[in-house]
């Protein structure tokens, strides 16, 4: 024990005294077998290393902003060779800005080869470019020579004409970081306002300088430019892994991160130039691209058609719906997110395919051309994070937002399987942007109010050795119906089937049958025929049965002592059970689970369940209910707690005694 406290002491202190540099790689470090703070770790960032600087471009009379990085990583175990492939993604979606540049350099593999430290250099031909979609590229770094025990290095730049908003520095990963730092170095005419993330502090210093730069004038001289220098040095140290607890929506929104962006521009004996933008002003400018509002306007090329199709409906919802399922039933999404019309609506409409906006744009056109009052909603999805400040990256999607009275109803046509109303979960991202038609906006929540049913009725019956077998009934509303059709859809009944038993335990099914389980505004409803020997079990004279049967959950999901970050349950659900039990001749019912009602409270989980017998039945009737999207860590005791007891309750047998 004490040598390992030894040796843990001597590798922090190490980590610690090494400057973070490249080409500095050490035996101690190859030799290291597991990380000292996590040992589970698959590899960790030795150290990161992030700097911003602003250069002058004399051709255009402007500063760029020049973002470089240098990162180190070793690599534990096998699942840690997946390092070895790392990705940098660069922006390329400016609309009045040249593409950002990407240079990767010093990347190198090392390893021990016959006692000494041997450096594989990462050639040129090894760093791939990759188009992600019309926003952003990917340089996929490949390590050759990359091994458990190895460690990586290497530096890449990038340049960059936006100087309104730096790319996002992330100082926790999937991966422990033992040090990291990020430096910017901005000449003082230009403040920034600094925008720190995450759950673990990060420490930060101010200090200033003299600053300048050589550059060649327009008469062929030399001159230079001289200014003073606001630097800030955000470091922090012994950073966790990010890691993806359940019932979390994206990790990275909780991760510690530092983002920068412009509020104004103040040179000597100039007027202040201000560039702190508001969510309102973020949104009058995208109204203002012709690939946002300038497509709103467009609808001579579907006059025709849309006349056709709603002549003589004079039903708004009607209408709506009408108008909604042309669009989805003609368009097809061609995978690609944003919010700036790619092809615009009219080519799209002729192709039958676009991006998100080509799509959704297109259809607040046509049904504010059948006079249902609709507006465009900026959101940001579950995997692009929340937006922490406006600027146009914040948001990567579009959907509609139809009006009837006082009714709004979110409409999105790139998936084949949503209705008027209900949206894929991946958009239930906290809240987006409603963009009216003179670009002032509000700001909509993206949180579900609409409750989604989930219904399952059994029938069964108790053989005497102690099998199960009955019918199954279960409907499925609002989202938990779309769900069912957007992952199984394109699924026969025969594989389906088969999963499903999987699922619930190895049960055995027969009879497969699905209603509705095409796009509807109807429940979809499943049955089938079951029959199960492994939810019961006969000792002695005895029948113990699960109550729950194969819907019995068997451990809770939140076993940790605690909780980094917020619980989100998605959207607000009701899951109920009615199950009845025919129990076998020459048995009685000696002992049902007693009804209970367990709640965390604040209308965020609970759980009830009741059990009577009468004659030769047993009838359990049970309801699982989640209220709230999202709920802070600190409500986590709670959650975790209610788990438990309802987990415990779950496990209550019905015992059947024979007579």
């Amino acid at each position: 024990m004490k040598s390992t406290v030894i040796a843990f002491l001597f590798l922090a202190l190490l980590a610690h005294g090494q400057k973070m540099q490249l080409g500095k790689v050490i035996m101690d470090e190859l030799q290291q077998k597991f990380h000292p703070k996590d040992t589970s770790a698959a590899g960790a960032v030795l150290f990161s290393k992030g700097k911003t600087t602003f250069r002058f471009d004399r051709d255009k009379e402007s500063f760029r902003a020049v973002h470089e990085f240098v990162i180190k990583i070793k690599i534990y175990k096998k699942e840690g060779l997946d390092l070895a492939n790392y990705e940098i993604p660069y922006y390329v979606g400016y609309k009045d800005l040249q593409p950002e540049t990407l240079k990767v350099e010093d990347a190198a593999t090392y390893n021990i080869a016959d006692g000494k430290i041997k450096r594989t250099k990462v050639n040129s031909g090894a760093v791939f470019q990759e188009k992600v979609n019309e926003s952003w590229k990917t340089a996929i770094v490949v390590f050759p020579d990359a091994r458990i025990g190895s460690v990586i290095e290497f530096k890449y730049t990038i340049q960059s004409e936006n100087i309104h908003a730096f790319p996002t520095f992330r100082f926790q990963r999937p991966i422990p970081v033992d040090q990291v730092e990020y430096v910017t170095e901005i000449p003082v005419s230009y403040q920034y306002k600094v925008l720190t993330n995450g759950l673990f502090p990060i420490d930060t210093k101010v200090s200033m300088k003299s600053g300048g730069e050589y550059y060649e004038n327009q008469y062929g001289q030399t001159s230079r430019l001289s200014y003073n220098v606001k630097i800030c040095t955000h470091t922090a140290s012994n950073l966790p892994a990010i890691k993806s607890e359940d019932f979390v929506d994206n990790p990275e929104n909780y991760s510690a991160a530092v983002e920068y962006e412009l509020e104004l521009i103040q040179f000597p004996n100039v007027p202040v130039r201000n560039f702190s933008q508001t969510w309102e002003g973020l949104t009058q400018t995208i109204f203002k691209d012709n690939d946002f509002g300038g497509q709103l306007n467009k609808n001579a090329f579907f006059l025709g058609q849309l006349k056709n199709l709603v002549n003589g409906i004079e039903d708004r919802q009607e209408r709506l719906s009408r108008v909604f399922t042309f669009v989805q039933d003609r368009m097809n999404w061609n995978g690609r997110n944003g919010f700036f019309a790619k092809d615009g609506i009219e080519k799209a409409w002729a192709n039958q395919s676009g991006n998100v906006a080509d799509i959704n744009l297109l259809l607040v056109a046509m049904l504010n051309m059948a006079g249902i009052p609709t507006n465009p909603v900026l959101i940001s999805t579950v995997d692009h994070g929340v937006p922490n400040y406006p600027n146009q990256t914040a948001f990567n999607y579009v959907i509609a937002c139809a009006t009837i009275g006082d009714k709004k109803i979110l409409l999105d046509a790139t998936n084949k399987y949503t209705v008027p109303g209900v949206l894929p979960l991946k958009l239930h991202n906290w809240s987006g942007r409603l963009v009216r038609q003179d670009g002032s906006s509000e700001e909509m929540s993206m949180s579900n109010p609409n409750l989604s049913k989930k219904f399952h009725s059994l029938v069964c019956d108790v053989r005497p050795d102690g099998t199960l077998s009955g019918k199954s009934r279960t409907q499925m509303s609002e989202l938990a119906g779309f769900e069912y059709r957007d992952r199984y859809s394109g699924m026969s009944m025969e594989n389906y089937a088969e999963a499903l038993e999987g699922r619930y335990d190895g049960i055995r099914i027969e009879n497969y049958t699905v209603v509705n389980e095409k796009r509807s505004a109807e429940p979809v409803i499943e049955t089938f025929d079951f029959i199960s020997d492994k939810h019961s079990e006969i000792i002695g004279d005895r029948i113990y049965i699960d109550p729950m049967l194969f819907f019995t959950t068997h451990a809770s999901p939140f076993v940790s002592d605690d909780r980094l970050m917020p619980i989100f349950f998605g959207y607000p659900r009701q899951v109920r059970y009615i199950i009845s039990l025919k129990i076998p001749k020459g048995y009685a019912v000696e002992s049902i689970p007693e009804a209970i009602n367990i709640t965390t409270g604040e209308n965020v989980v609970n759980f009830r369940i009741a059990s009577q017998s009468a004659g030769e039945s047993v009838a359990i009737s049970a309801t699982y209910e989640t209220g709230q999207m999202l709920v802070n860590q600190a409500f986590y005791p709670r959650v975790k707690d209610f788990f438990a007891r309802m987990v415990a309750k779950e496990q209550q047998k019905i015992v059947l005694k024979k007579i």
